[in-house]
């Protein structure tokens, strides 16, 4: 895979333990050196993790129209409904919410709301089975990958991933700006500044997109500042002579007049910047 081109290897969290992620990451960066390339570690954080209980025969055939119910009480469940981890659920549903099982494998529409059950329509069926995603794409949930309920399992995340020197961290189901900042101040109890990610998995995060984008600007104008200084000690030790400014066309961040404002901005800048940085590694190999 890395003689194909790949340049980053995503650990997933949600699978598997500390320990065995560990171990393919020393794999990963001794393979990488041995073939004289850098891999990129990403961690992937599990986030919030609503996932579906056990079933009688360990699966259920889920068919289009029929009634299925979301308990909350652990109940062992069947082809009319199954238990689900997240016990206040009830509360952020109504009438209409849709919701997706497995991934989106399977859809769901809610009815009703009763008794802390939540009873759906089956809107796209397929075979459930045991301890699958739980996910709603229209609803920003009062839970968050920092809630207190989380918070444990965020820090060892963080943790992880600062110990170990990662390159990038993944922020699963990121919902607001808050959810950034809150995972960023576990990394600098660590003295660590890793670039997150922030995985936009419903509605609520991308609505909310300008908003926690817009707080990263700041901190993007800042960066190119300091990257055109890098760089130009970096020709500098190299022997080349001019000046990152000569190549401000080719750089989105900071070496344009004008700075840069939106969501758009920031991503629009990042291409560039990449293709800089691939040439430049490019021409000194050569």
């Amino acid at each position: 895979m890395i003689r194909a081109g790949m340049n980053v290897a995503r650990l997933n969290l949600s699978h598997g333990s500390f320990a065995e992620h560990e171990n393919r990451l020393e794999r990963i960066r001794a393979i990488g050196s041995n073939m004289g390339v850098h891999i990129a570690i990403m961690v992937d954080t599990r986030g919030i993790e609503i996932r579906t209980g056990k079933l009688e025969n360990g699966s259920a055939e889920l068919s289009v129209d029929d009634t299925f119910t979301l308990y909350t009480d652990g109940r062992i469940g069947n082809q009319s409904g199954v238990s689900v981890s997240n016990r206040t659920l009830p509360s952020e549903v109504e009438a209409g919410t849709p919701i997706l099982l497995d991934d989106g494998a399977m859809e769901l529409e809610v009815v009703s709301v009763e008794n802390g059950s939540i009873r759906c329509k089956i809107i796209h069926g397929g075979l459930l089975r045991e301890n699958k995603s739980v996910n709603l794409p229209e609803t920003e949930l009062a839970l968050s990958s920092v809630s207190p309920e989380y918070r444990e399992d965020v820090v060892k995340e963080v943790t992880f991933a600062a110990e170990n020197d990662v390159d990038y961290l993944a922020a699963s189901f990121v919902q607001n700006a808050d959810d950034i900042k809150r995972m960023r101040e576990i990394l600098h109890t660590y003295e660590r500044v890793i670039p997150i990610i922030a995985k936009i998995e419903n509605r609520a995060g991308l609505a909310n997109l300008e908003i926690y984008t817009q707080d990263e600007v700041d901190r993007i104008n800042d960066l190119g500042d300091r990257l055109a200084a890098g760089m130009n000690r970096a020709f500098e030790a190299l022997g080349i002579k001019g000046s990152t400014r000569g190549i401000g066309s080719m750089v989105g961040i900071a070496f344009s007049d004008q700075p840069l404002q939106t969501s758009k901005d920031v991503v629009m800048s990042l291409f560039p910047a990449i293709e800089l940085m691939q040439y430049l590694h490019l021409d000194m190999m050569n």
